[in-house]
């Protein structure tokens, strides 16, 4: 659906000869019996297609996106998922609401702050590289985007941010956070 939105198509290319012989069919109805009748076959479709679902488990491709810090490529996860690009990207998309690329470069600015702490000296040079990034400056434009802050100005400040807390969770922990995992 999202390819037909704010789009005029004619109704054979969505349903085939079936709506090439709707249309014909409606053709030559006055208006209140045409909408009658394309509100009777809208239903009847319906009612007898039953809703595709994914065969994509989306928690799985999530924790692997975390697992790997964001270091996965949309093709690689398609792959995996046994789907075209395409596919997978219109799937994520329409089940996480953002794109998959997005997703990925969250997760890496998340887990460029888990080894920071307000009071260490953190080399970002290297963990710009650590984390994939082309260098320090593409990693900072990053965080920016994300938080408005340098990398530095982020982890030093008495700044709240969800993924701060998290990061820190996960390497006080060492696993992804649990509520048995406490402060």
């Amino acid at each position: 659906m999202p390819d037909l939105t704010d789009r005029s198509v004619a109704i054979d290319d969505v349903w085939g000869t079936a709506g090439l012989r709707l249309a014909e069919d409606l053709a030559d109805l006055d208006e209140a019996v045409r909408i009658e009748r394309l509100q009777s076959h809208l239903v009847a479709r319906l009612s007898g297609t039953p809703r595709r679902t994914s065969s994509i488990d989306m928690a799985a491709v999530t924790a692997n996106i975390l697992r790997h810090r964001g270091r996965v490529t949309v093709e690689a996860m398609a792959r995996h998922a046994g789907v075209s690009r395409q596919h997978f990207s219109r799937q994520f998309r329409e089940q996480l609401g953002i794109p998959p690329k997005l997703y990925c470069r969250l997760a890496r600015f998340q887990s460029g702050l888990a080894p920071a702490q307000p009071q260490e000296k953190i080399d970002w040079a290297e963990t710009a590289l650590d984390l994939g990034y082309a260098d320090q400056s593409h990693m900072i434009a990053e965080f920016r985007q994300f938080s408005s802050l340098t990398p530095q100005a982020l982890v030093s400040g008495r700044w709240f941010h969800p993924f701060i807390e998290r990061a820190r969770r996960v390497q006080r922990c060492g696993v992804e956070p649990t509520r048995s995992c406490q402060p």
